[in-house]
């Protein structure tokens, strides 16, 4: 008798709602648009695999040394397999953006799932633009040679590519611990910053190869601090 007092006098202190960070990944993984995206980056990734697994000496060596992007952009098979896998990763790049709101903007976390995985990628193209143009109209061709122009562009797409590969073991591994978003979050971020430092760090490497120190600043600051300031106040002020 005893027993049943203390049993039927317990009570629950645990919540009988399943956790947020469950409810969002439910709630988007049922998402057809979503579920349509993320088999289609799978699909691309099976196709591209051959090309990125030919090329990852050639990655490796980027990020080992700063010669590895000039050799990379001086193979123009290499450069161009290259750049149609960072093309490709940014489908699961935005995917990862989407579903743990990597892009804190107002405006797009009021947006449906669904509708706001095409304006993260969006954001992405409208960054890429920007920073593209600044590109052209910095590294002119009359101050810098045509590889070098390139390296000094592209060496984030490298850098990308490997980021990317990072961050889906990092989520899959997670996934696995049963980590919570906002640690699954907080581990992307810091992901992101180490890699995209580590990718200034080797286009500074590059520009002062054949540039003064004063005028590397300069070109780092128009050319990746400015772009990425403006993502920034993108989804601060927005």
């Amino acid at each position: 008798m005893l027993a049943e007092e203390v049993f039927r006098q317990g009570t629950l202190v645990m919540s009988d709602q399943p956790l947020q960070s469950t409810t969002d990944a439910l709630l988007w993984s049922q998402c057809l648009t979503n579920r349509i995206v993320i088999a289609v980056a799978v699909a691309l990734f099976l196709i591209d695999l051959v090309d990125l697994l030919s090329i990852f000496p050639a990655l490796t060596h980027n990020l080992k040394t700063s010669r590895g992007a000039i050799s990379l952009e001086h193979s123009v098979s290499v450069a161009r397999s290259r750049n149609i896998s960072a093309a490709l990763f940014a489908i699961p790049f935005c995917i990862l953006c989407d579903r743990y709101a990597l892009y804190p903007a107002a405006f797009w976390q009021a947006m449906p799932m669904g509708i706001s995985l095409a304006v993260t990628a969006g954001v992405l193209v409208a960054f890429l633009l920007v920073r593209h143009i600044i590109h052209l109209l910095v590294t002119h061709p009359r101050r810098h040679d045509q590889e070098k122009a390139h390296a000094i562009h592209r060496v984030m797409y490298t850098f990308f590519i490997m980021m990317v590969i990072l961050m889906l073991l990092t989520v899959a591994f997670l996934i696995l611990k049963k980590a919570p978003d906002d640690t699954v979050r907080r581990v992307l971020y810091w992901e992101m910053i180490g890699m995209y430092a580590f990718a200034f760090f080797r286009e500074g490497q590059i520009l002062a190869s054949h540039c003064s120190g004063f005028s590397t600043i300069l070109y780092l600051c128009a050319l990746e601090l400015l772009p990425l300031a403006m993502l920034i106040a993108s989804a601060i002020v927005f």
